[in-house]
């Protein structure tokens, strides 16, 4: 029985052709996950260098990528605090996609400085198949720790700059302060109680006592006629009591014995806004008002208001001026006129006395926030 031989030799070289073909086909690639690598800033409260305890995350500070592939890649801390740098091995829209040595420099900012020494730090990234991204850092990057500059500052009335100003340190040191002619001063300073002193030739001096903690110092408007507040029955209003769900609360009256109106208590991290997340001093809450519309506290029993951290939500507010001022029955008795960031907040002593009503506006109608409100009665 004779085999036919043309069908089996077409079979054959079909067979080898599909073969070739096959051998001809790349390799299916494996496409890789992603991860973050991130490095944490924190507001460093105690100025220690550590972060610890009471220290808090600190949004918006831009963070520079050196990379051994590319240009330098920037990225910004988030409302947690964190700076994060996707990675992947190989992919090209990503800021780490091959291994090699990094390194990481932060961006100083204006009128702030580095507690923890570690501003710049290198990173190592090595390949290691099977991880999320196929990159993995040889160690993580530690966290950096932020302060602001402390100094304080203010304007002398008119009637004020014809004398000498000399700032009285916490250790008792006599520091003279210089003076322009719009009677602004400004000295840097260190934590603890401070005396200022106008001395006017042929007339007594005038004191005025300030403490300075966490934050730069704004002293109100000085006229010599004025009385200020530095004592008194004193009431701390941190806005944390309200809720504590991440929401708004619209502030009733009552709250901490005073009268609100147009002022909104919300969550720091409801707005996902830097100046949020950068203001608040304690807790979770703080307040702003509302729509960015003026705002005032009153009560029918006259107060005093030592003081209160401040700063403004959104970075279009830092151009308009917070206008502040003190009424007593009707009167105007305090004015003053401040500028709010969204870096952090200033402590603004106003030292108003025995008023019934403090209110707020803003050139441009933007968000001021508003914390540790503190309060001093005569009962």
């Amino acid at each position: 029985m004779r085999i036919p031989l043309l069908p089996i030799l077409l079979s054959l070289l079909l067979a080898a052709a599909a073969c070739a073909q096959e051998k001809k086909k790349p390799a299916p690639r494996v496409k890789s996950g992603k991860m973050n690598i991130s490095v944490f800033i924190y507001r460093d409260v105690n100025r220690n260098g550590i972060y610890d305890l009471g220290d808090r995350p600190y949004a918006g500070q831009q963070v520079r990528l050196l990379r051994p592939n590319g240009g330098p890649n920037l990225g910004a801390s988030n409302i947690s605090g964190f700076t994060n740098f996707k990675m992947s091995l190989n992919n090209p829209g990503y800021p780490i996609q091959v291994a090699g040595s990094y390194r990481i420099e932060l961006v100083h900012r204006k009128n702030w400085r580095v507690t923890s020494g570690n501003e710049a730090q290198d990173l190592l990234i090595r390949e290691l198949p099977g991880s999320p991204g196929g990159l993995i850092a040889q160690k993580t990057l530690e966290p950096i720790g932020i302060a602001p500059e402390l100094f304080i500052e203010g304007i002398l009335g008119k009637n004020l700059r014809t004398g000498t100003l000399t700032a009285i340190s916490p250790e008792g040191s006599s520091i003279p302060v210089p003076v322009d002619d719009k009677g602004t001063y400004r000295f840097a300073a260190v934590s603890g109680a401070w005396t200022l002193e106008v001395q006017i030739p042929g007339q007594d001096k005038l004191r005025r006592t300030v403490s300075l903690k966490e934050a730069p110092v704004f002293l109100s408007y000085w006229e010599g006629e004025n009385s200020y507040a530095t004592e008194g029955k004193q009431d701390s209003i941190r806005f944390d009591e309200l809720t504590t769900s991440d929401t708004l609360f619209e502030i009733p009256n009552g709250y901490g014995k005073l009268n609100w109106r147009n002022w909104i208590a919300t969550h720091q991290k409801f707005y996902k806004g830097s100046g949020y997340i950068n203001n608040t001093t304690s807790g979770e809450f703080a307040a702003y008002n509302s729509s960015g519309h003026p705002a005032a506290i009153h009560s029918k029993k006259k107060f005093s208001v030592i003081g209160f951290h401040i700063g403004v939500a959104w970075p279009q507010g830092e151009r308009s001026p917070i206008r502040i001022r003190g009424l007593r029955d009707g009167k105007v008795i305090y004015d003053d006129i401040i500028r709010g960031k969204t870096a952090g907040p200033i402590f603004f002593a106003a030292q108003y006395h025995n008023i019934d009503t403090i209110d707020f506006e803003t050139g441009q109608y933007w968000q001021i926030v508003l914390d540790d409100l503190i309060v001093a009665t005569d009962d």
